[in-house]
């Protein structure tokens, strides 16, 4: 996420906050970049006063006693963000898998979730990045904050915002969680209606996937009834 503040007001505390603009310009891949896969910028509202003093989505955290008034008139109403949302490669040791030594409170092994970002990706991510960057110059914006979302060891640790790809769909059950319409290969009477079949957000707001690929297996299940009951995998 990309903070950027502008002399003119903006006023981007009121009205709808998220996809108020996106761009597609850097959606597909282009080898000359040195990467594969693309992304897109979407350009959403800041929040009101005291999330921003807080750090809003960039983590850019208002100063506190002296300067605080001043930082906050220069700064409130005066900006928006920017999200760069890339296109993951679909890594498979990007993973769930049973925790070794950690159990939940019935004693069975608990989740251990593996995410990394691969190279391709940090060039990714650092390319929408710079364009942003780009952009809030040729705005003379006043300032302009970067998130990268690193922990405290300086790996990558993003919020959840769109979980995905803990349960990915596939037609080999040696590779894949759940069957092309949703249905788990172990488990005949479980369908998976969520964004974990997905391998990757396609550098998009997932939510209208997800809603299409549920409505497209719940009319196939509607419609297979009587063979989902009786343990088969649906064609």
């Amino acid at each position: 996420v990309v903070e950027v503040w502008t002399p003119e007001r903006t006023d981007s505390h009121q009205g709808i906050i998220s996809a108020v603009f996106i761009s597609e310009e850097f959606a597909e891949t282009d080898p000359a970049r040195g990467f594969v896969n693309g992304l897109t910028l979407q350009i959403t509202r800041q929040n009101g006063a005291g999330f921003q003093a807080a750090g809003s989505q960039s983590g850019h955290v208002m100063p506190w006693g002296a300067g605080h008034h001043a930082w906050f008139r220069r700064h409130f109403g005066h900006g928006f963000n920017v999200l760069v949302c890339t296109d993951d490669l679909p890594l498979a040791s990007n993973r769930v898998t049973l925790s070794a030594t950690a159990t939940d409170s019935d004693g069975l092994p608990a989740p251990h979730v593996v995410y990394k970002l691969a190279p391709n990706d940090r060039r990714l991510i650092d390319f929408g990045i710079d364009r942003v960057l780009d952009l809030a110059r040729a705005l003379n914006a006043t300032d302009a904050h970067v998130n990268r979302f690193l922990n405290a060891e300086g790996e990558y640790n993003p919020p959840a915002w769109h979980l995905l790809g803990t349960a990915r769909l596939g037609d080999d059950p040696e590779t894949s969680v759940v069957t092309p319409w949703q249905q788990a290969w172990d488990v005949p009477n479980l369908f998976v209606m969520d964004g974990s079949v997905l391998p990757t957000g396609g550098a998009v707001n997932p939510t209208s996937t997800i809603g299409a690929m549920t409505l497209r297996a719940a009319t196939h299940l509607r419609d297979h009834f009587a063979e989902a009951r009786a343990g088969a995998l649906l064609a």
